[in-house]
């Protein structure tokens, strides 16, 4: 009897430890590398409590959303749009779908700008000729069916990453020494002009809401996903990040980059990490483009569509005119921080803070104890309206930007 106790406990640490590895690597990404311009926008103090904020707000959400899912249904695996159609009505559903579709692809335009951004410093040229020039080769990954046989390459990426992160604090920490172990002039505690530009970059982080029900779904244990697996990964990416922000924003100051990896400057090391960082993001791209050419390929050719020739050219003509819709957008605005926060302050804070909040005042309704209610409520609603808030405030900022034409 003791060693099935002892067999199931080291079950469940096991599958802790697998639930939080999936998670902090969902969260802990390109997007880290944007987080230094962020809290150049911020201000270390803005910054710190601002990641911290996201963070903690992110993990109550990423709870409403899966309670809500739970009190909805125990039968049925429910995704997010699911929830939301349930809960909502199928205004919802569609509005959830259209979050998504419009995240994948503010995040895709992202990932095209990080990658011109680093072969410009490589190359010495514009980061649009960088794009320009590799667009032909994501529209032909747009239309490999299966990434199976590259898992190689994803793990050469993510090795890469580390690197790349590597790299960047020893960059930093060279120039903090050679300061006599001072600041950057510009090290600011709080900027209030530029704050809004932080929201986004840091909401991104944490957004990964449309993957937490199948995350769930997945462990044998679903209650470790909520009380352990979500708030510490969320505790320690949130950590993780604000050190590598805080120390790159005293290193560099107001000269930070929007992705800090081009501060560290060229050489074999920065050459062979920018090569397999973009590789990795090469095959995420494509990964993150699936659920946005879904919808359209669904909407053309309607579900379960036969396999003839006719039908797979239409799904490479989508294909191909989403990449080059994606690659226009990086090319007019080229700046890897300022994409991927717009996706993150305008989609990624509707799923995050505005909808989850909403769809647990919903199911509550349905399950009911009066007497929390009313509490619950208001904080549902105070989350939904900071939310809102900021992500007026961040497109308005972003608006802001491209009308001056300062995209730096």
């Amino acid at each position: 009897m003791a060693g099935t106790s002892h067999g199931s406990v080291d079950d469940i640490r096991g599958e802790r430890l697998a639930g939080m590895a999936n998670v902090v690597k969902l969260i802990l990404g390109s997007g880290s590398f944007a987080l230094p311009w962020a809290f150049a926008q911020a201000g270390y103090v803005g910054g710190g409590i601002g990641v911290s904020v996201v963070a903690l707000v992110a993990t109550a959400t990423v709870w409403m959303l899966v309670v809500s899912k739970r009190i909805l249904s125990t039968e049925y695996n429910m995704n997010y749009a699911e929830v939301a159609g349930e809960l909502l009505g199928h205004k919802w559903s569609v509005t959830v779908r259209t979050a998504t579709f419009l995240s994948c692809f503010g995040a895709c335009a992202g990932y095209l700008t990080f990658i011109g951004g680093l072969f410009s410093e490589i190359l010495d040229i514009r980061t649009t000729h960088v794009i320009l020039m590799i667009v032909p080769c994501f529209i032909f990954l747009s239309w490999v069916r299966t990434w199976k046989h590259l898992a190689f390459w994803s793990i050469f990426g993510n090795i890469c990453f580390f690197l790349a992160m590597a790299a960047v604090a020893v960059d930093a920490s060279t120039i903090w020494l050679e300061r006599g172990m001072k600041p950057s002039p510009s090290f600011v505690p709080f900027t209030s002009q530029t704050f809004p530009l932080f929201w986004g970059p840091a909401v991104f982080l944490f957004c990964i809401h449309y993957v937490a029900l199948p995350i769930e779904r997945e462990m044998q244990h679903p209650d470790e996903f909520t009380s352990t697996v979500i708030p510490a990964s969320f505790s320690f990416c949130a950590l993780i990040n604000i050190i590598f922000g805080l120390g790159c924003y005293a290193a560099y100051g107001s000269s930070i980059k929007d992705n800090v990896l081009r501060n560290v400057g060229s050489g074999y090391l920065f050459t062979l990490t920018a090569v397999g960082l973009s590789v990795d993001l090469a095959i995420t791209f494509t990964l993150m483009l699936a659920p946005a050419r879904e919808y359209v390929e669904i909407a053309i050719l309607g579900d379960n569509p036969r396999v003839t020739k006719k039908n797979l050219l239409t799904k490479n003509l989508i294909r191909s005119v989403l990449v080059m819709f994606i690659s226009s957008v990086a090319i007019a605005v080229p700046n890897f921080a300022l994409l991927i926060g717009l996706a993150g302050g305008v989609t990624d804070t509707l799923q995050t803070f505005i909808i989850p909040p909403l769809l647990y005042v919903k199911a509550l309704e349905r399950s009911a104890k009066p007497a929390n209610l009313a509490v619950a409520n208001a904080a549902a609603y105070a989350v939904a309206a900071l939310g809102s808030i900021f992500m007026v405030w961040t497109l308005q900022s972003f608006c802001w930007k491209l009308w001056t034409g300062d995209l730096s």
